[in-house]
């Protein structure tokens, strides 16, 4: 008995497993330095800014960040994101390997607005919270996770357009 071929698309799908695993590599940038002071070596990392954080001081506990949904959207989208491209695979779907791809590009746009969507506590003024956002830059995990979110959107986005 001679044996069958299998009629799945070997490109797609490693493509779409490539895009699950980028997808999922984004997570990593919740403990990476996502924003960091112009003028000064203060960092802080994607969970900080997403979930809020507040230092210590001699004086007390000082509030920096609110929680911020749109800091943490990215990281909703990678886990959906990635979910998605594994579903994709497996079923062959070109629909959720698109709508995956548009998660992934999605998420890496929202990596390079971290400053501008973060949430300064205690501030009210709106020029307060223009200058308090002007001090900080994108720092290296901002844009290595745009980086790897764009790449994992274009994998997923092409496989559903490779042919056989």
């Amino acid at each position: 008995m001679a044996k069958r071929k299998s009629k799945k698309n070997n490109n797609s799908v490693l493509l779409r497993l490539i895009a699950s695993f980028l997808g999922f590599a984004t997570l990593a940038v919740l403990l990476l330095p996502v924003i960091a002071g112009e003028k000064t070596e203060i960092t802080y990392t994607g969970a900080q800014i997403a979930f809020g954080y507040a230092e210590e001081t001699f004086l007390g506990s000082a509030k920096i960040f609110d929680f911020s949904f749109m800091n943490f959207l990215p990281y909703l989208l990678a886990i959906a994101g990635t979910t998605l491209a594994i579903f994709a695979g497996l079923k062959e779907s070109k629909l959720f390997a698109f709508v995956a791809g548009a998660m992934f590009i999605i998420q890496g746009v929202l990596f390079l607005l971290s400053v501008k969507v973060c949430v300064p506590a205690n501030i009210t003024n709106e020029t307060l919270i223009n200058a308090f956002k002007d001090g900080f830059n994108l720092a290296y995990g901002a844009i290595i996770g745009a980086i790897v979110a764009f790449i994992a959107g274009l994998c997923s986005v092409v496989s559903s357009f490779v042919k056989k």
